[in-house]
């Protein structure tokens, strides 16, 4: 508990661009757990101590060569000896085969890690690793409870990936706290759906992040299907508030031929966004943010640009930290957000990189990536 609530600290002290260096973590166990609460790289002597006293690393414990009969590892030192051939060699070539096969352990974690931040389940991971030890468990759970802001700020708005319960602690996910807060904006409703983890969720929600995605066993899929109406207000509300149901007039969902999931919305004649498939979010067209703007308080879901960059950005370039002069503060990673210039006319939509609350911490560093921009590229007009 105690190095979990120092690095979380000296992770709020430091600025967000700064890598966070945690010195003498060397268990391949706790790698993900660390990573996740703000550490970017470690040290430890610990696979060659541990090589000296004879030990054995794997991701689910330590274990004595002289106990084992068969390697229970695939690294290239484990396929080519037998733990009884290994056992046969002088004292110092034990040690040096221990060493090397703690190593590989320990770099395949590293890597394994990286791709979970990559797909978005480094949290699944740090669920399945805390099983391996009462002591990391506890940890685990004691970081959800004390430290939920500090984790919720960085935590990527939405996934490619699900959510899968693998205990109690999974409700105190940041995930699952910022979105039950969230939930509190959804007022327009009627009708809803039980969850574990979500408790109530309207019932407009069903197919949007973190909603749709979770994974609970022995929990059923709701049975009743939320209406055009439902489905663009809940998600509208989610999104950007409760004064966001009231940016379209007449809005109508187009659904897939193929699997009659909700696609396109149109206001009327006018196409205003798309529901994305993976995660149910709604991503607005220029027209659907050029009608959110109005509505929606100053500077809900927007970034603002400094006026000598509103051209570059109004053609598409990704916006850049230092393009920013106001921004929303509860924008997080991979929101879909509003770029406008210094009088509140839109410029591009798209999707951020960073949360809102970072971009003083970095200098020169991708916000948003745009999608959608008022005006040509400059290739475009030559």
């Amino acid at each position: 508990n105690i190095q979990a609530e120092y690095l979380i600290r000296v992770r709020e002290l430091l600025p967000s661009g700064k890598p966070l260096h945690f010195w003498g973590i060397g268990h391949p166990s706790t790698f993900a757990f660390f990573v996740a609460l703000g550490a970017d790289s470690f040290d430890s002597a610990a696979y060659a101590l541990f090589a000296e006293d004879g030990r054995y690393m794997t991701i689910e414990g330590t274990m004595y060569l002289k106990d084992l009969e068969e390697f229970p590892c695939d690294c290239p030192e484990c396929s080519r000896y037998t733990p009884k051939e290994v056992k046969s060699m002088p004292q110092e070539e034990i040690m040096r085969f221990l060493a090397r096969h703690n190593l590989h352990v320990c770099v395949r974690e590293i890597k394994k890690v990286r791709e979970a931040i990559r797909g978005g389940w480094l949290w699944e991971l740090v669920q399945m690793r805390a099983r391996y030890h009462p002591k990391l468990l506890e940890a685990l759970i004691f970081t959800f409870k004390h430290f939920k802001d500090e984790l919720e700020k960085r935590e990527p708005f939405s996934k490619k990936s699900g959510l899968f319960y693998s205990g109690e602690e999974t409700k105190e996910r940041p995930e699952v706290y910022r979105a039950k807060k969230m939930l509190r904006r959804v007022i327009k409703v009627k009708r809803f759906f039980s969850t574990v983890l979500y408790d109530q969720v309207p019932i407009g929600l069903r197919y949007t992040y973190p909603f749709g995605q979770t994974h609970v066993p022995g929990e059923a899929e709701p049975e009743e299907e939320p209406t055009d109406e439902e489905l663009i207000s809940h998600i509208l509300q989610y999104q950007f508030g409760p004064e966001a149901v009231n940016a379209f007039e007449n809005p109508i969902v187009i659904r897939s031929k193929s699997t009659g999931m909700p696609r396109q919305v149109f206001d009327g004649e006018e196409r205003v966004g798309m529901i994305r498939h993976y995660d149910g979010m709604f991503v607005p067209s220029l027209e659907g943010a050029r009608k959110l703007v109005r509505v929606l308080p100053y500077p809900r879901s927007r970034v603002v640009i400094k006026r000598r960059f509103a051209e570059t950005v109004a053609r598409g370039t990704t916006v850049f930290t230092h393009f920013i002069e106001d921004i929303d503060p509860e924008i997080r990673p991979y929101q879909e957000v509003i770029a406008v210039d210094d009088s509140d006319s839109v410029l591009a939509v798209g999707k951020t990189i960073l949360s809102g609350l970072e971009v003083e911490e970095f200098e020169n560093h991708p916000f948003m990536k745009v999608r959608h921009h008022v005006l040509p590229r400059e290739s475009e007009t030559n």
